[in-house]
């Protein structure tokens, strides 16, 4: 990505020093509970729609570095 948007190129071990510099961490998706009751969540989506669906936010300098880049 930094190479076609900013016509530069790093390696994998530079490309993480820089980001580590600039504040990002590595993130680990959260685990999905084993007893998920998929009715339950259904039925929830069904109430609110808007939560189910993730939309564009403008940048802020106030989000946090990890979501700079959603």
């Amino acid at each position: 990505m930094s190479g076609r948007k900013f016509h530069v190129s790093y390696s994998a071990s530079g490309a993480t020093r820089l980001m580590h510099g600039l504040g990002f961490s590595p993130q680990v998706p959260a685990r999905q509970v084993a007893e998920r009751d998929e009715q339950a969540v259904t039925a929830w989506k069904e109430l609110r729609p808007q939560a189910s669906v993730r939309t564009s936010r403008p940048m802020s300098t106030s989000r946090p570095a990890h979501e700079a880049l959603t």
